[in-house]
């Protein structure tokens, strides 16, 4: 079979590497320009920083839902003691606010418990 191929592509079959390198090379480029795509989706979606922009808005955003009451005052408290403790890099503790699971160690646990 790699006979006939060689034979095949010997035999004035130039135009096919050829355009097996553009083929290549387009798709490298696809790859290339959705990684960039995904990229800046991330950094718009996450923002570049912890305390950035997207916290800013989204704390905005919670407060303007609890001024129209569509949340309540409890809940935009504890929106806020959940936001402030992943800027800070601590899980806020209490009941319900999105700690450690029941039955877990702490953020000091080893891997698996």
């Amino acid at each position: 079979m790699s006979a006939s191929l060689l034979a095949s592509v010997g035999a004035g079959g130039s135009a096919a590497p050829a355009r097996v390198l553009v083929i290549v090379g387009l798709l490298i480029a696809v790859v290339v320009v959705l990684g960039i795509v995904v990229l800046a989706m991330r950094r718009r979606l996450f923002g570049g920083e912890p305390g950035g922009p997207a916290a800013a808005g989204w704390l905005e955003e919670m407060r303007r839902l609890r001024d129209r009451g569509e949340m309540s005052e409890e809940e935009f408290r504890r929106v806020r003691e959940r936001l402030a403790g992943r800027l800070t890099g601590r899980a806020s503790a209490g009941p319900g606010s999105g700690g450690t699971r029941p039955g877990t160690r702490g953020p000091g646990a080893p891997p698996g418990y």
